[in-house]
């Protein structure tokens, strides 16, 4: 079995790619947000942020890790019939989380905050169904070693 170096060190230059286009959006996101709508908007930002990567973390302890790690062992139709079992259980969740938060998030005033969160509700719901889902393909494609797709859908 002869391996090819060069397409070896290229498929362990993407995920780092991956990573780097990540961080660095992340930072140059919050400057350019904190520069032009200032520091008490970028604190409502950090809140709704917080609440997305909160519920990103529970997806991806409830779904994406088991898949990441059980994944790569399944062998031909039962590789196929996890991956599916594993998307149907991924949209659920997304649907259902969406729903719970655009629930919480329209009844959170009660409490008579000083910020008014039910504003950006279903702003946040979108953002935390499709970074969920975008998190989940990307994950898998890396699983399947599509790391070119991946950093793609980034």
């Amino acid at each position: 079995m002869k391996i090819d170096i060069k397409k070896f060190k290229s498929q362990l230059f993407l995920p780092f790619l991956d990573q780097v286009i990540v961080s660095l959006s992340n930072f140059l996101t919050s400057l350019f947000i904190i520069r032009f709508i200032g520091i008490e908007a970028f604190g409502v930002f950090s809140i709704a942020w917080l609440i997305v990567l909160f519920i990103n973390s529970i997806q991806f302890s409830l779904i994406s890790s088991p898949m990441m790690i059980l994944g790569p062992k399944q062998k031909g139709a039962d590789k196929e019939i996890y991956y599916g079992s594993i998307l149907i259980h991924q949209l659920i969740f997304s649907m259902t989380i969406s729903v719970v938060l655009w629930l919480i998030l329209n009844n959170i005033n009660l409490f008579e905050l000083k910020y008014r969160i039910s504003d950006i509700a279903m702003p946040l719901v979108i953002v935390v169904f499709f970074f969920q889902n975008q998190d989940f393909l990307r994950r898998f494609l890396f699983v399947e070693n599509q790391y070119f797709f991946a950093l793609l859908i980034e």
